[in-house]
Formats: structure tokens, C-alpha cells, sequence
């Protein structure tokens, strides 16, 4: 907006946000008394923590005698979650809440446990009534839902930086936190209280809970995961071994061929936490090798495993 009555003929905005392949630099003519406005969009690829902005704004004269700037310092923080995929065919493991008793805690959306009946608020989704005790009763009656006696899930994604594949979308680390965001969405989604493991540099760990919160709070946490750890993956089950609750199942997602880690596979067993192994497999990301054998050592032990392509 120039509110002087001169034109400004070029005005530079000078964009220095961090977000990749987002710049709204540009330059433009303001006739006096005048503004002018536009609007830019772009697509973020890249999860990550970034900021929007600062800004500067430099004008001059047509001669190039004289220049003025103005510094507009705010900063905005800006975290660019995983994206969710609906259908990745990977189910989950069920685990068993402590004695596989019903809980008693009552779910805000339809599970596959109807616990009892109530009388229907006007915020209900109508395929909830229940028909008969709506007839019997001659006033309209929903289901009420019960949380799943199913444990909770831990999603555990080995972030030694050692084994790791490829780099940006096309690398073990973007597939394992793509993986991880889809199936916590599933499990939040089926009442199932969801965490994360990943000891990383900097270790990400949220502890399971359930709730639209909790997915904010583990998009964010896959947001900024990085594998660069130095913790085996040996060493991370051994630190889940001891936070994880029994009746726990977990998702181990990981890209290494080295059996090494498997007698903490079995630990976990002795300690009643179910595991579901999904290996990355070396090969499709283009490595020598592959996870085949890895795979059938994993399911002669009894434990269930899946071979992920890129």
C-alpha cells in the first residue's frame, strides 16, 4: 500500500522463509494512493519444521540514487506433516488390554464394541439409532460404543543412521515415517491407543494415548524425525522392552538385514508385547542383498513379518 501520492515505481519483497520450493518474492509497481495484492500458493513436499519469514520490502528511485529498505522481522513456525495413506494393506496387530477385559471407558465414535444403549442427542449420526429399543421405548435410542479391549500399539522405527537407504522421498526414512503415520492414523481411528519409539539423535518418543490430539502430537513428532541415530535397533527394543506396558503391541519398522537384533525380539515376547515386523526391503531401494532371509528367520521364530517394497 503506498499511501503517498508519488507512484513507487518497483517495490521489492524479499522473502526469506525456509519452507523448500516456497518463495513469494516479487516485484511491483504502486501507483500513489494506491496498493496492489496477489496471491501465491505452492505445494510442501518436504515434512520438516520451517518458518514464514521475515520479510523486506526495498524501494528507490528510478536512478538508482537513493534506496530504502524496510525489515519486517516476525517469523512464523510452520511443520509440514507426513501425508496419511488410507489403504496401505498392513494390519494391525491386536495385543490384548491387562486380563482382556472390556474397558470401561465409553468411545466418542462408533468401535466394533456396542456396550449399551442411550437416548439420542441431536449431534448423533442417525445410522447409530438403534431400531428396536427405539421401537419398544417409542423415543429414538443410540448405541453407545466401548473402547476395544485390543492393547496399545507402539510404532517403533529403527533410526540408526547405518542402515538407512536412499535420501528424501525415495529413502528407507521417508518410507519407514509414511508407514508410521498411516497405520497410527488406522489405530487412533479403531479407538486404539497409538505411541512411538524412535531413538534417533534426537529421540522421538511419544508414550500411546488416544484422540485427535494424540495424532497431532505423533504427525509432529514423524514431522521432525531424523535417522541419525547412532542406537541399534537391538538397543531400541531393549528400551521399548522396558517402557512399553504388557498386552503392548508393537510395529517394528526397519531396513536392516542384520539378525543380530532378533534375540530382543524374543524378550519382547517373554515380556507379553506382541510384534509385527515390517522390513524395508533393501533390494527395491537399491541395495545388494535382500530381506528375504531375514524375513523367514523372523517367521520360523513365530513372529509375524511383511517385506515393504519402496
Amino acid at each position: 500500500r503506498n499511501r503517498s501520492s508519488l507512484p513507487a515505481l518497483w517495490v521489492e519483497i524479499r522473502d526469506e522463509s525456509s519452507v523448500p520450493g516456497y518463495q513469494i518474492g516479487a516485484v511491483r509497481a504502486v501507483g500513489g494512493g494506491d496498493s496492489v495484492r496477489w496471491r501465491q500458493s505452492s505445494i510442501c513436499t518436504r515434512r520438516g519444521q520451517y518458518h514464514l519469514g521475515p520479510w523486506e520490502i526495498v524501494t528507490g528511485d528510478p536512478f538508482g540514487l537513493f534506496e530504502v529498505r524496510r525489515r519486517y522481522a516476525s517469523q512464523d513456525e510452520i511443520i509440514i506433516h507426513p501425508p496419511i495413506h488410507n489403504s496401505v494393506p498392513i494390519p494391525l496387530p491386536p495385543g490384548a488390554s491387562e486380563g482382556r477385559t472390556r474397558a470401561r471407558e465409553r468411545a466418542w465414535q462408533a468401535t466394533v464394541n456396542a456396550a449399551t444403549v442411550r437416548e439420542y442427542h441431536a449431534l448423533d449420526p442417525l445410522h447409530w439409532i438403534h431400531w428396536p429399543t427405539t421401537a419398544r421405548r417409542d423415543s429414538l435410542y443410540v448405541r453407545q460404543f466401548e473402547r476395544d479391549a485390543a492393547g496399545d500399539i507402539w510404532l517403533v522405527i529403527d533410526s540408526q543412521s547405518a542402515v538407512q537407504l536412499g535420501k528424501g522421498e525415495e529413502g528407507t526414512e521417508e518410507q519407514a515415517v509414511l508407514l508410521a503415520a498411516s497405520l497410527a492414523s488406522r489405530a487412533l481411528g479403531e479407538m486404539r491407543a497409538a505411541g512411538l519409539a524412535a531413538y534417533a539423535r534426537t529421540p522421538r518418543v511419544v508414550a500411546p494415548g488416544l484422540g485427535q490430539g494424540q495424532q497431532w502430537r505423533l504427525l509432529r513428532a514423524l514431522a521432525l524425525l531424523r535417522a541419525d541415530g547412532e542406537i541399534d535397533l537391538g538397543r531400541a527394543l531393549r528400551e521399548l522392552g522396558e517402557t512399553a506396558r504388557r498386552g503392548s503391541a508393537s510395529i517394528i519398522i526397519t531396513p536392516s538385514a542384520d539378525p543380530g537384533w532378533l534375540p530382543e525380539l524374543a524378550h519382547l515376547s517373554r515380556l507379553g508385547i506382541e510384534s509385527h515386523v515390517l522390513l524395508l526391503d533393501r533390494t527395491s531401494f537399491g541395495s545388494q542383498g535382500n530381506s528375504q532371509g531375514l524375513q523367514h528367520a523372523i517367521t520360523s521364530l513365530g513372529y509375524r513379518c511383511q517385506v515393504v517394497r519402496q
